[in-house]
């Protein structure tokens, strides 16, 4: 899910409950519309971190901060 919080827009996942928030993108860009690839090992998203929209892959396992 994309929320924003703390001055900006940023991609944060859920456990299944509904339990844990944990942030996934961090820095100054704007990140949204979070999708998972078919195999759930990428998360896809827009974010405006390159200066224009774009498209940007990062994988899920290890990258909680």
């Amino acid at each position: 899910m994309a929320l924003s919080k703390d001055g900006g827009t940023k991609i944060y996942l859920l456990d299944t409950n509904g339990q844990n928030l944990r942030q996934f993108t961090t820095g100054g860009s704007i990140d949204t519309e979070p999708a998972f690839s078919p195999d759930g090992k990428y998360i896809y998203f827009t974010s405006d971190r390159g200066g224009n929209p774009q498209i940007y892959r990062k994988p899920v396992a290890g990258r909680f901060r």
